[in-house]
């Protein structure tokens, strides 16, 4: 579900404006929203009840450009919780494919840009280095249309899949990778959140935590020209990436949980106090 959909759902019985990206689209929506969306321009926004975003580090640039006060911008960040269902016989199928190979993977649709971009810097720039490690790691690639790329000795794409089955690729990888470039710089990605919801480590460039609470983010950071570096110390580097590790359920639960949401629909009165 997108984060515009999950917002609907839960507070979908008053007229609210969803910034799913504040600074190019509005969807004013009622209840139902997955039948009744209307994508319009940003002059309705004034006319909402409130105007959900999910960045805080946004809501001041949106109400600056668009005229909105600011204290119609309520900043509700996305939901995530540790007990998403797996697949346990894909979870199976990955033991006996990677056996005991390091999975560093990358997941998004290539339906966008972003992602594209995202997976082929990975191929271009960061596989050939660690060619001499194909029997320690392999990089893997989940998502719609990545498998109109072929596998090699190092490289693995799965196409797409289902919900259970990329919890379950997820929880069963070393390292998620997130090299974002500076351009994409906006919104949250929630592929960082998913993976640390399940327990697993991110490798990222900074756009990749834009927007993200910042403290105790255990998130390993680094700039794009560095990003291959990095990875390979984290590959060779297990006691880094299990301390990591320790952090990532905590995080979420403090900042991107359902507690969080009860929290949010007490103060704009949309759920029991």
């Amino acid at each position: 579900m997108t984060l515009l959909g999950y917002f609907a759902r839960l507070l979908g019985n008053e007229w609210i404006n969803f910034v799913d990206d504040p600074l190019l689209n509005i969807a004013r929506c009622k209840k139902n929203i997955k039948s009744r969306v209307i994508f319009h321009f940003l002059k309705r926004s004034r006319n909402a009840d409130f105007t959900v975003i999910a960045n805080k580090e946004e809501a001041g640039e949106f109400s600056h450009l668009f005229n909105v006060p600011i204290n119609k911008i309520i900043v509700i960040p996305p939901v995530f919780n540790s007990n998403m269902i797996d697949d346990r016989e894909f979870e199976n199928l990955l033991r006996k494919k990677f056996t005991s190979m390091k999975i560093l993977l990358f997941f998004g649709n290539m339906d966008y840009d972003q992602n594209v971009d995202s997976l082929n810097y990975i191929t271009r720039d960061i596989v050939p280095k660690f060619r001499n490690l194909n029997d320690t790691c392999k990089f893997v690639f989940a998502g719609k249309g990545t498998d109109a790329y072929e596998d090699d000795d190092l490289c693995v794409y799965m196409g797409f899949l289902t919900e259970p089955q990329l919890n379950t690729l997820i929880r069963h990888s070393y390292l998620v990778l997130a090299p974002i470039l500076e351009k994409y710089r906006k919104g949250i990605k929630t592929k960082v959140l998913h993976a640390l919801s399940l327990g697993v480590p991110v490798l990222s460039t900074p756009a990749g935590v834009f927007g993200l609470e910042k403290e105790g983010l255990p998130v390993f950071i680094s700039e794009i020209g560095d990003f291959s570096d990095t990875l390979l110390e984290l590959v060779n580097g297990e006691d880094r990436v299990e301390k990591m590790k320790e952090r990532t359920i905590d995080y979420i639960e403090k900042n991107y949980s359902e507690k969080v949401m009860e929290r949010w629909k007490r103060i704009i009165n949309m759920g029991d106090a």
